[in-house]
């Protein structure tokens, strides 16, 4: 008998204790789980984009300060374009000035410098080094770059300015050997349009310098009504079952509105409009110790066309869990479906990882989808109260863009 104690003991350990035994499938009461779910009429978010700093010509040295003027004013031309000049113009992105608050962008007609490496053998380098050596000796790094520039052939690393220093160091070791034995020698040339050099400048608009492609609204031209509104998405995503008239013309008419030195992409979706239906129903209300309650969620296509929704694994709902609204408390919504699906990895009943990758799955015409979840961190070891599940996915009518359904999940532990 003693055997079989130790067995019953070990087993009860693995499930919540000894005191588990005592005190938990007789004398923790049970609880009672409610569901209620709901979704918006109309959810709106405002994405901002800031207009980067852009440099002030009273700002640059003096030997930048006169060619871009010169550029702003009509052109700049030069047989020999100070370095300082060169260093400024950035041959990766976009340059840009300040002048009198209007922006220009400026664009050149200059030598290029050229810097890759190609493949030798071992035994046609001489005194090679490493990569960690060679960024020794180009440390300060220049401006471009951080690590000696690594570049093939075929896309080489293309500057209107190479550091002097990084020159010296590509003349004084010209090759070099990586980790995995392999070698290869540094070689440079110039790209030359010839003289004489030029700078030209292009007054731009502020969308341009922060990279907005559509169409913007002043954020004082917002009819009041609808900036009241606008100005509580700014951080957040809101949902709201009624919207002014005013916003939603103003959501048709522009796809940015700009206040002061920010672009907010205005992102207003209709999920009242979409034919999906998501209900929430308790199968097994009464939650006890080691036996938790159950919980359907479905979802419907309540239209005449097929639908495609968008989500996370598994489909239809993904992983969900709840906060509770007040106080501290955690819960989650598990499904078998977690163990079954590639992308979600379990063990021993607890979700250990998950992949973010986006699935979709095609409800025809009056077709539902169920999935059944236990409420799981018993709620009898939870404190009463409501927890809030926040979670949705799109959804796609045919060739149709993406709108995003979201839905709240209220858990009453009572």
């Amino acid at each position: 008998m003693t055997g079989l104690r130790l067995t019953r003991r070990r087993l009860l350990g693995s499930v919540g204790g000894v005191g588990a035994a005592v005190t938990g499938l007789w004398a923790v009461p049970p609880r009672r789980v409610t569901a209620t779910l709901s979704t918006p009429e109309w959810v709106l978010a405002l994405r901002g984009r800031d207009v980067p700093d852009v440099p002030a010509l009273a700002d640059l040295s003096a030997d930048v300060r006169a060619p871009v003027r010169a550029a702003v004013d009509g052109g700049y031309e030069s047989a020999d374009p100070p370095d300082a000049l060169k260093e400024f113009l950035d041959l990766d992105r976009e340059t840009y000035v300040r002048v009198d608050g209007d922006y220009y962008r400026l664009d050149a007609s200059l030598p290029v410098v050229e810097v890759w490496i190609e493949p030798v053998a071992a035994s046609e380098a001489e005194e090679p080094v490493t990569l960690d050596e060679m960024e020794k000796c180009m440390h300060p790094d220049p401006r471009g770059f951080r690590t000696p520039p690594i570049a093939r052939a075929d896309d080489p690393h293309r500057t209107y300015h190479l550091d002097p220093r990084v020159r010296s160091c590509i003349e004084e070791h010209p090759y070099l050997r990586f980790e995995d034995g392999e070698h290869f020698r540094y070689r440079t040339a110039v790209d030359d349009p010839g003289a004489p050099y030029a700078v030209t400048a292009t007054r731009v608009s502020a969308s341009t310098v922060a990279n907005v492609e559509g169409s913007v609204v002043d954020w004082a031209e917002v009819p009041a009504d609808a900036r009241e509104v606008l100005a509580g998405a700014t951080e957040r995503r809101v949902e709201h079952e009624t919207l002014p008239e005013s916003l939603r013309e103003v959501a048709a008419g522009y796809e940015f509105v700009r206040r002061e030195n920010t672009f907010y992409e205005i992102d207003l979706d209709h999920p009242g409009e979409t034919p999906i239906r998501v209900d929430a129903r308790v199968t097994d209300a009464e939650s006890r110790e080691f036996d938790p309650a159950w919980l359907e969620l479905s979802v419907t296509n309540t239209g005449g066309r097929a639908v495609e929704l968008l989500t996370g694994p598994p489909p239809p709902f993904g992983i969900l869990g709840g906060r509770r609204e007040e106080g501290d408390g955690r819960l989650t919504l598990w499904t078998q479906e977690y163990v079954e699906s590639r992308y979600v990895g379990t063990r021993a009943g607890r979700l250990t990882a998950s992949l973010a990758v986006g699935l979709s799955v095609t409800l025809d015409p009056g077709e539902t989808r169920h999935t059944r979840y236990q409420v799981r961190r018993n709620p009898g070891r939870l404190p009463a109260g409501t927890y809030r599940v926040d979670d949705g996915f799109g959804v796609r009518v045919g060739d149709g863009e993406s709108v995003s359904v979201p839905f709240t999940l209220a858990l009453g532990i009572e």
